[in-house]
């Protein structure tokens, strides 16, 4: 079997970007434990083929399997001892592009142990530095993480005290840097949760500058 869209609007492609952490596909939606890529890469046709039978094999038709990326990408390539120049070359293969973060394979309906011996068999055929994650560790669907598990809106900072929003800030700087210190490691499992600190940061110091001093205060009352 050999993965390939039915119908493309373009038959050429250029190379595009291949840098970033993935934002989308990067939590476990369909199975109990998915297969996680730590690097950003093109996968082709033949690499997830081969990684499913690998991991289909060793399950022996017990549980299930999802493949998480499809080979959408025409990527062409001119013969050998070809001069340059004529145009680009005619259409290889297709290939999925895959940045840090994508969940490529799920399974479910088995054990941990099982789990991880099959997810084990898939990365040798990738090429790819992987791991395996479950359901229970990663959130389910898609949305906006925030600390606590809850959303702190810009209502809810100005009923705050100065000094609660000065605390909230420092809370989030840190875990901020070890966000970034993740990131920079490989460990990084929500990417999102980065770009959720930095607007609850930026929201809380606009409320911030939002408020007159505390001499200003007081000067405005003794005017009154």
């Amino acid at each position: 079997m050999v993965l390939q869209p039915a119908k493309s609007k373009f038959r050429k492609q250029q190379r595009g970007i291949m840098k970033g952490h993935g934002t989308r596909g990067t939590t476990v939606a369909f199975g109990e434990y998915g297969l996680q890529s730590l690097v950003n890469a093109w996968v082709t046709t033949t690499q997830i083929e081969a990684a499913r039978v690998a991991v289909t094999r060793h399950l022996k038709r017990h549980g299930k399997v999802w493949i998480r990326v499809f080979p959408d990408k025409p990527v062409t390539k001119k013969p050998a001892e070809t001069r340059m120049g004529k145009g680009k070359g005619a259409p290889e293969t297709w290939v999925a592009v895959v940045r840090k973060g994508r969940i490529l394979f799920e399974v479910d309906g088995i054990g941990p142990a099982t789990a991880q011996e099959a997810m084990s068999r898939a990365p040798p055929k990738l090429g790819l530095r992987t791991r395996v994650v479950s359901r229970s560790t990663m959130r389910s669907a898609p949305g906006r993480a925030r600390r606590g598990g809850t959303t702190v809106k810009a209502k809810e900072m100005r009923e705050k005290a100065p000094e609660e929003l000065h605390h909230l800030l420092a809370g989030w700087r840190e875990e901020l840097f070890a966000l970034r210190v993740k990131a920079m490691t490989g460990q990084m499992e929500q990417y999102s949760r980065v770009g959720a600190i930095r607007k609850d940061i930026a929201r809380a110091l606009t409320v911030l500058k939002g408020r007159p001093a505390s001499g200003e205060a007081a000067v405005k009352e003794t005017e009154a």
